[in-house]
């Protein structure tokens, strides 16, 4: 009798760790191949990415910064590696797989006001887990001596449980990224439902010291290895006192800082006087990318002119 259960157990067990195996291969296979924008935005950013110029940042960097525009006023290739919802932390382990592979020349980030104040979460860059299998430092970012963590990792099905449906959905859709990791947002601010006093008392006024590391380490990142690092505050439909003081924050930080650049441009529409450039109070229509992207790369092509002696 005893035979028998330990038997019927030992089957079970390895129906149960094939399965897991054959579902994780499969599951794989249908991320390298998904058509999904944020997949392929994670997937190229961190394996493939090698650009002239890249482009980093929260959704104000994916939804403000075209490409296109950078590749005219500035030269070489550009990808934008912004990815809505993360923070300094994601953008930091982008930028640090794509130097494994080339030295970009020029490294935009996008610094908003909001994302700097906000404390960074742990499950929100759950989003690579997929690829801890990719780079160690992924992996460790998850284990961090947590061996409850690490047994989870032993199932080859663990990373995809959160995106298996949208795996199956993108592939059986074909669509390419055509816009360089740029994403468009269409429509206007509708300014009578915009609440200036909830609006100007919702933020923080100081940067989490946790957030002043991750910006350190990508600033050092790009110190060590020569790179041109524009940090850049792109426009803001109302900026406030809160707002205001993380900015002057922000620039005490960068003064001390050689190769880098800090690029103001939170007023650039005046502050509640330029709503055709708007989807919402933090976040620029296509009509704003267009104009703001254009003045920004021709921005930064002055800063990187060699200097005329008279």
């Amino acid at each position: 009798m005893k035979k028998n259960y330990w038997f019927r157990v030992i089957i079970f067990l390895v129906i149960l760790i094939s399965t897991d195996r054959i579902l994780g291969i499969f599951c794989a296979c249908l991320y390298s191949n998904s058509t999904d924008g944020s997949i392929q935005k994670i997937n190229y950013s961190i394996k493939t990415a090698s650009e002239d110029n890249i482009i980093l940042g929260s959704s104000r960097a994916q939804n403000h910064f075209i490409p296109s525009y950078f590749n005219k006023n500035i030269g070489g290739s550009t990808y934008n590696c912004g990815f809505g919802g993360q923070g300094l932390q994601f953008s930091f382990i982008q930028l640090n797989e794509i130097i494994h592979r080339r030295i970009p020349n020029i490294v935009i980030l996008e610094v908003s006001p909001n994302i700097l104040q906000e404390i960074e979460s742990i499950d929100k860059l759950k989003v690579l887990l997929p690829l801890h299998f990719y780079s160690q430092e992924i992996h460790d970012l998850f284990v961090q001596s947590n061996i409850m963590e690490e047994l989870k990792f032993s199932s080859k099905l663990y990373p995809y449980n959160s995106t298996i449906i949208s795996l199956i959905y993108s592939n059986l859709i074909q669509k390419k990224d055509s816009s360089l990791g740029f994403v468009p947002l269409y429509g206007l601010l509708d300014t009578s439902k915009f609440n200036y006093k909830k609006y100007s008392e919702e933020n923080f006024k100081f940067i989490p010291s946790s957030n002043i590391l991750e910006l350190e380490k990508i600033i050092h990142l790009c110190r060590i290895h020569k790179i041109n690092l524009f940090l850049v505050i792109s426009p803001i439909y109302n900026t406030n006192s809160n707002f205001l003081s993380i900015i002057k924050q922000t620039k005490v930080i960068c003064d001390s800082n050689q190769n880098l650049h800090l690029l103001d441009y939170s007023t650039l529409y005046g502050n509640c006087k330029q709503s055709k450039y708007f989807k919402d109070p933090l976040h620029l229509n296509i009509l704003g990318a267009m104009n703001f992207s254009d003045t920004i790369s021709k921005k930064i092509k002055e800063y990187l002119l060699p200097k005329v002696k008279l």
